[in-house]
């Protein structure tokens, strides 16, 4: 009897051991695991915020230098349509003052009149051209400005609700573990304890039911001695 309750105490203690140790290595393999996911994540974040940075500054380069180039040419439009016009203005205003001196041509006096006119309206129109090309280069750029901190700013926020998840996720698994760790301790616990309570209330019993028997023995042999 004492040996088979030396056998069950052992195949309790190594089942408990056993599972105890399978408990361990779930815990460890799931905080490996979580721990490789976070780094695997920070090392993406990592890496896109880097090309998000190298993205932007390109887009800004290149925005910077076309604008540069646009107002350029512009002001070198502008400064060579001035030069033509008061050029082409004081010529005519020459010839139309030697025009109306002499009195000799009416009608070249007119087509000189209305060739300013149409001089000045055709440097009012370049102006206007001009102004509508620098108005509309100032909104394409405002709008790529927006457009590329838009973007930004949704990668961010992706990268921040990533990192979030990613965090929950490994306080979810942690608490798991802590709580199937701690169930199976307990579990292993109660069983040791049943195991040793039960052995020990056998032993009871058995050396009891083993002094009963003596003491039978003893109180029936003194009988028979006495008789």
């Amino acid at each position: 009897m004492t040996q088979h309750t030396r056998n069950i105490s052992n195949s309790c203690r190594s089942s408990s051991s056993s599972s105890s140790s399978s408990s361990r290595s779930s815990s460890c393999s799931s905080s490996c695991s979580s721990s490789s996911c976070s780094s695997r994540s920070s090392s993406s974040s990592g890496s896109s915020s880097s090309v998000i940075v190298v993205v932007v500054v390109v887009v800004v380069v290149v925005v910077v230098v076309v604008v540069v180039v646009v107002v350029v040419v512009v002001v070198v439009v502008v400064v060579v349509v001035v030069v033509v016009v008061v050029a082409a203005a004081a010529a005519a205003v020459v010839n139309l003052f030697k025009q109306v001196f002499n009195h000799k041509n009416v009608v070249v006096v007119i087509v000189v009149v209305v060739g300013l006119i149409i001089i000045v309206v055709v440097v009012v129109g370049l102006e206007i051209v001009v102004v509508v090309v620098v108005v509309v280069v100032v909104v394409v750029v405002i709008v790529v400005v927006v457009v590329v901190v838009a973007l930004v700013v949704v990668v961010v926020v992706v990268v921040v609700v990533v990192v979030v998840v990613v965090v929950a996720v490994l306080i979810v698994v942690v608490v798991v573990a802590v709580v199937v760790v701690v169930e199976v301790a307990a579990t292993v616990v109660i069983e040791v304890v049943v195991v040793v309570v039960a052995a020990v209330v056998i032993e009871v019993v058995v050396v009891a039911v083993v002094v009963i028997v003596v003491v039978v023995v003893v109180v029936v042999a003194a009988a028979a001695v006495v008789v």
